[in-house]
């Protein structure tokens, strides 16, 4: 098998590159070898189909951070590189940012590109590659995303020490006039790094959507004699109140993948 030494995704280019003619890479498309994901990017069928949905799309991020040296992968695809919550499905295609503002945004079959503002403290370089420092991943997740997924993203980064609500109040300035600042100025005042799950996240929009006291999360609660009762996931002193936002299948073990309730 010739492709085998290819990365998991790669370019037409980088086939030819290594003396595979486009006659035998064709040939491996037609007889199910290969696969075309979009013109000019294919993956070793072997392999591909066994992979999730997000991880199929990380996949494909990183392959655009490699083969798009005039953009940065950025918004939901920079959170799943670092492993932040995200919802069941990935978006379509690779999230970057251009590095030039001026240009408009290209179209393609598996990047979306978004335009903005890049200064150098965005940036860091991991073998010659440029990522989005953390910080301006999370402040564009607030703004593109849905809200629940949103404070997911923030709410982990803030849990695993990826932010500080000094990194996020420095990105934050740079984007005082870009779209949905409003709303990530919202999910700013909701962050809670104490929240574990991407369920929990939700519901406290959820809740604060529906205008209901703001609570505390992760909390142990003893009895009066000061033993312990019980660990929450929200807790309203004030109301005397608990609640919990976990799946079906932490109580039926045979539930769907992805199946919840709260």
């Amino acid at each position: 098998m010739p492709f085998t030494h290819l990365p998991q995704l790669f370019s037409r280019s980088e086939c030819l590159a290594t003396g595979v003619t486009a006659r035998v890479l064709e040939r491996a498309v037609h007889a199910g070898d290969v696969t075309r994901l979009a013109p000019c990017l294919y993956t070793a069928a072997t392999g591909w189909d066994d992979l999730s949905a997000w991880e199929r799309h990380r996949a494909l991020a990183r392959t655009a951070a490699r083969l798009t040296p005039d953009a940065v992968v950025s918004h939901a695809s920079a959170a799943a590189l670092l492993d932040l919550p995200m919802p069941t499905n990935p978006p379509p295609k690779a999230t970057m940012t251009l590095l030039d503002d001026r240009r408009t945004s290209k179209a393609d079959d598996w990047r979306q590109f978004h335009r903005g503002v890049t200064p150098y403290q965005h940036i860091w370089v991991d073998r010659g590659v440029p990522y989005f420092v953390p910080a301006r991943i999370v402040i564009d997740c607030l703004r593109d995303l849905s809200p629940g997924d949103a404070l997911a993203v923030l709410d982990a980064a803030l849990g695993r020490g990826l932010v500080t609500g000094p990194d996020l109040v420095e990105a934050r300035k740079l984007q005082h006039r870009w779209p949905g600042i409003a709303i990530a100025d919202r999910l700013l005042r909701l962050a809670d790094g104490r929240r574990e799950s991407w369920l929990e996240s939700v519901s406290a929009w959820v809740m604060a959507s529906w205008e209901l006291p703001q609570h505390i999360p992760q909390v142990n609660v003893w009895d009066a004699q000061g033993c312990f009762v019980a660990r929450v996931d929200n807790l309203w002193p004030e109301l005397g109140v608990v609640g919990e936002a976990d799946g079906l299948g932490k109580y039926l073990m045979d539930a769907k993948p992805g199946q919840s309730d709260e």
